[in-house]
């Protein structure tokens, strides 16, 4: 990017930080997906992830239920001429929400439109009812029909984009802010489209594979004048279940797949302890005679997919990682002691590439070579490096890990589209359920891309007896909100019930009634339509046998 235009934007990023605080208090900054045994929630990109109380996936099947990661979150490395870039999301965000237009964030060039750049949700059978259905931003690049009709992936798909071209927001944490120079070297003219889904559960046994995965697509566009070279994408996630220091990360280059598992069969949450991961089912796409590639499901000729190139293990979030290399030994086996977080772009930079973040190669005590693949050993067997059981006086294993693909060349106005995929197990123990989730993503891996993308299941396909069994009495927040002038409350009963949800106003007058009525067990939706009411803050509570919640919404004209 040119200096003129990083100038401009950094001018434009200060007269316009109120309006993206505005934007965090006005945006509709959570949904979930929740069509079946696995509650993922995407979160507003711009809020940074310490100021959540809560986890990111919960998993509820058989006899197990708890959450099974705290954070997750695309990266991107690479090199504007001579300049080192990275975008990274751990824990915190860079990311600013919408795309880019006219050659900025969209929330600098368009803040007026700044409710758009939110998260939509679409579900199998919605209509015009549903505002995110209603407003599908097919200007944005949310993918549609032959009719211009939202498309639907799955029985329900998130959809959001977003942008690294924000220069006003800057991570603040415990080991490392940038100053205003180094700010610049986190700014890559990259918009990205997310879209999240996930077919109906059918069962809630661990058995059948659809009913317990999430599959996600990061389609990525360089917006910007300039080439990135040598770039990485990349993908980080905070992993967390049962103990949270008994969350070891391990990689299988053969299947691609990142994953964490625990030491001790934990069973506070259920009969045994899952194995959690993330495989790369489709990685980025280059130039390769003779081969072909899949992209966004359609088979290209003359390409390929690139597999994942390195991974880095993240043993505890309290490690230091200070961004001065001279403090580090230069020594292979204290290298394998250098896996904390990434802070620096120029360690992500590092570690994209296989070199460990002080380009330090790692060191497999067990085979006595470098690899870019730390902890590719089997737990199952005892076999080879696996962490931290067979590595005297390391412990921790509660922040996960970051994994790459690449190199490829990204030229202006390209796009590049990778397709990962969530699948937890839960086996007859802790080892077992690294067995059952490898099997898994087996049979996830040979199925083509159709048969992850379309759905023959239909959601009223799991019955209320099945529901019961792992929904909790739940209301949700309303969505959109603030709205004008419809908006949707949520909720789930996990057995028969007589429901009333009523509305109030700020003196505590209530002004409508929404149900009143005995309802089966499942999920269930209600619309309220505030036409007639004035703007200002309601009250919308729920009241089903002893069960009563209450939650705030705003009707904004």
């Amino acid at each position: 990017m040119k200096k003129r235009t990083l100038f401009i934007l950094l001018i434009l990023s200060s007269i316009t930080f109120s309006q993206k605080q505005n934007f965090e208090t006005t945006s509709t900054a959570d949904k979930m997906l929740d069509v079946n045994n696995i509650y993922f929630r995407i979160s507003d990109p711009y809020k940074d992830r310490w100021s959540r109380s809560f986890g990111d996936v919960h998993w509820d099947v058989e006899e197990y239920s708890s959450e099974i990661v705290f954070d997750h979150g695309m990266w991107l490395t690479g090199k504007i001429g001579d300049s080192v870039k990275s975008a990274i999301r751990e824990w915190w965000y860079q990311y600013s929400p919408g795309p880019i237009i006219d050659g900025l964030p969209a929330l600098d060039s368009h803040p007026e439109d700044s409710l758009k750049y939110r998260i939509y949700k679409i579900t199998q059978n919605d209509d015009e009812s549903n505002p995110d259905y209603a407003e599908w931003p097919a200007e944005f690049g949310a993918p549609v029909d032959n009719d211009g009709n939202p498309r639907l992936y799955g029985n329900q798909m998130l959809w959001s984009t977003y942008n690294f071209l924000d220069t006003s927001y800057v991570p603040n944490h415990t080991y490392y802010t940038p100053n205003s120079e180094d700010r610049l070297k986190y700014i890559f003219p990259v918009e990205v489209r997310e879209t999240v889904y996930a077919h109906a559960a059918i069962t809630h046994k661990d058995d059948d594979l659809l009913s317990n995965t999430v599959l996600i697509e990061y389609e990525f566009i360089n917006k910007g004048d300039v080439q990135i070279d040598s770039a990485y994408w990349g993908f980080w996630t905070d992993i967390d279940f049962h103990d949270l220091f008994d969350n070891n990360p391990l990689i299988d280059t053969t299947r691609q797949l990142g994953l964490c598992y625990s030491f001790e069969n934990h069973t506070f949450y259920g009969s045994s302890s899952p194995a959690v991961g993330y495989t790369l089912l489709y990685g980025p796409q280059v130039e390769s005679a003779n081969s072909t590639a899949v992209y966004k499901g359609k088979v290209v000729n003359g390409k390929k997919n690139l597999n994942l190139n390195t991974f880095h293990p993240i043993e505890d979030d309290s490690i230091y990682m200070p961004a001065d290399s001279s403090n580090v030994f230069p020594n292979h086996l204290e290298a394998n002691n250098l896996m904390g977080p990434i802070y620096v772009y120029t360690q992500a930079w590092n570690v994209a590439r296989g070199n460990g973040a002080y380009n330090i190669p790692y060191y497999d005590p067990y085979s006595e070579e470098y690899t870019n693949f730390p902890f590719s050993g089997n737990p199952e067997t005892g076999e080879g490096w696996y962490a931290y059981e067979n590595e005297p006086g390391r412990n921790g294993g509660g922040a996960g890990f970051v994994f790459f693909a690449g190199p490829f060349d990204f030229a202006p106005s390209d796009t590049q589209w990778v397709m990962v995929a969530l699948v937890p197990a839960l086996g007859e123990d802790n080892f077992d359920s690294i067995t059952k989730l490898k099997s898994k993503v087996d049979q996830l891996r040979s199925l083509p891309y159709d048969s992850l993308a379309i759905s023959n299941r239909i959601i009223s396909s799991v019955d209320d007896k099945n529901e019961s069994l792992y929904l909790d009495y739940e209301l949700k927040q309303n969505y959109p909100n603030p709205f004008n002038p419809t908006t949707k409350i949520e909720y789930s009963l996990p057995e028969k019930n007589q429901v009333k949800i009523e509305v109030f106003n700020l003196l505590g007058q209530k002004v409508a009634t929404l149900i009143n009525t005995e309802q089966s067990a499942g999920r269930h939706s209600v619309n309220w339509n505030a036409e007639s009411f004035s703007s200002g803050i309601y009250f919308y509570k729920i009241s089903a046998g002893s069960f009563v919640e209450t939650k705030k919404m705003m009707v904004l004209k």
